[in-house]
């Protein structure tokens, strides 16, 4: 039983990128929006350590300690107790039995046997993937077969004319153009594919409402804004399902939802902006390669990873930071009050900067409307399109998987080859991805220049 308590590991590339010649030149709006940090900074800054230390404590608190005496509660556990027990943890199955914290040791067949004793039945039989559609083996004798088995994706939408919600699932680092695979093996939200879904849910007469299921760190500020702005067009009623991050884009992109569900460790909020470029200028003379410029226009290279910012590109990138940071203010702002949130821009502007919450403190203070799971949200949602409650609905999950064949095709196979190559590397050395995956963000968002963004990748264990 590993029950070893909570921790949060944040990697630092400023002295990697120093060895190489590469500078990380980042603007922020926002005290607490740390997403750069770990691209100009060798260690955390004060209140990006106080905001993540805030959401240790409440995971800590509120998911371990706190849970494990209300659920033991028949061996009166205080939470002074749990603490000392987490801190002597981990546990072998005997060893957890003698701290009371489970119940038997048993092997598999044991525990089904189980089962018959508490049903009072004198047969039971264990039904593994239940639910799941089972698959039709393909006659490989067959060209024809085989054909339609590299063309077809995986089946994620019913023909059936019964009333049905369609689930749009938001999964990575939102990006502009079509969702693909990055570099490292996350995945991305693309603005493009993400439209195509919802105007797919929009059009189908069966579709009665919409769960955006979100599980997104957020990433670029015009890829959200275009999501935001198809959701919020929409005329059927949507409700946003946050999974285990929600956050900066992702947190964007639910406020056109009616109601916000996340679940009480869902880590949400961070608005704020964070926007620059890598300046690759001294990479490249380590490299022999030197560069002329011809410009017209005082801030022609604002994009340019030759140099940093010059004071005029610096300017002008901030006013557009800005910018988008007031609007994400105003849309949150009214999002919130259409869901019945009673909060002023003062009150909002003390909860964003940038800062991080979970889905318990985003609750408490107005940032969600419900903490629930994926089926409340659901249920939520056929409740908004004043469907039967005692009538079941089916699901359309969107985006609709490519088939083989496309995924062939859009991998152009040539030119991604490098990235497989990485990716199958990366899965020999997991220990490796973990270190370098928060470098996916940075090449997926290389061409954007201006992010909503996590501060950093958070893992806690």
């Amino acid at each position: 039983l590993m029950l070893t308590g909570v921790r949060a590991e944040v990697s630092f590339y400023k002295d990697l990128f120093e060895k190489i010649g590469v500078k990380a030149d980042m603007l922020q709006m926002g005290d607490f929006k740390a997403a750069a940090e770990p691209f100009t900074r060798s260690s955390m800054s004060e209140p990006a350590r106080k905001q993540l230390t805030t959401v240790i404590d409440d995971y800590y608190e509120k998911n371990i300690v706190e849970r494990i005496v209300h659920q033991r509660a028949d061996r009166k556990f205080t939470a002074e107790q749990v603490k000392k027990l987490i801190d002597e943890g981990p546990y072998t199955a005997r060893g957890a039995l003698k701290a009371k914290l489970i119940d038997r040791v048993a092997y598999v067949e044991k525990y089904q046997e189980q089962f018959k004793t508490s049903l009072g039945a004198d047969e039971i039989k264990i039904v593994k993937n239940y639910g799941k559609e089972k698959k039709k083996t393909p006659d490989l004798s067959n060209p024809f077969a085989v054909l339609k088995l590299l063309m077809d994706g995986p089946k994620t939408t019913t023909t059936s004319k019964n009333p049905k919600i369609a689930v749009i699932h938001a999964v990575g680092v939102i990006t502009t153009g079509k969702s693909e695979e990055g570099l490292f093996g996350a995945s991305t939200v693309g603005s493009t594919t993400m439209i195509e879904a919802i105007r797919q849910a929009e059009k189908d007469d069966t579709v009665k409402a919409i769960v955006l299921r979100v599980d997104s760190p957020g990433g670029s500020a015009l890829a959200s804004d275009l999501i935001w702005n198809e959701l919020k067009r929409a005329k059927k009623p949507i409700v946003a399902s946050m999974s285990d991050v929600a956050a900066s884009g992702g947190y964007y992109i639910s406020m056109a939802a009616k109601k916000i569900y996340a679940d009480p460790g869902t880590l949400t909020g961070s608005i704020g902006v964070v926007g620059g470029k890598m300046s690759l200028g001294g990479t490249f003379s380590k490299l022999g390669i030197k560069t002329e410029v011809i410009s017209r226009g005082a801030n022609s290279g604002i994009l340019s990873t030759e140099k940093p910012f010059s004071d005029s590109e610096r300017k002008a990138m901030t006013a557009l930071m800005k910018d988008v940071y007031d609007q994400f203010l105003d849309k949150a702002l009214e999002g919130r009050r259409k869901a019945g949130k009673k909060m002023t821009r003062d009150e909002l502007v003390g909860l964003a900067g940038g800062r991080i919450w979970t889905g318990r403190q985003a609750k408490e203070n107005g940032l969600i409307d419900e903490l629930g799971s994926f089926e409340d949200a659901l249920t939520a949602a056929w409740k908004l399109a004043k469907m039967p409650g005692d009538k079941e609905p089916e699901l359309l999950l969107l985006p609709k998987s490519k088939g083989f064949l496309d995924s062939l095709l859009d991998e152009k196979l040539g030119a991604r080859a490098p990235a497989l190559q990485m990716r199958s590397l990366l899965r020999e050395v997991p220990e490796l991805q973990r270190k370098l995956r928060s470098l996916d963000s940075l090449f997926q968002l290389r061409g954007e220049p201006v992010w909503l963004t996590m501060p950093y990748r958070i893992e806690i264990d």
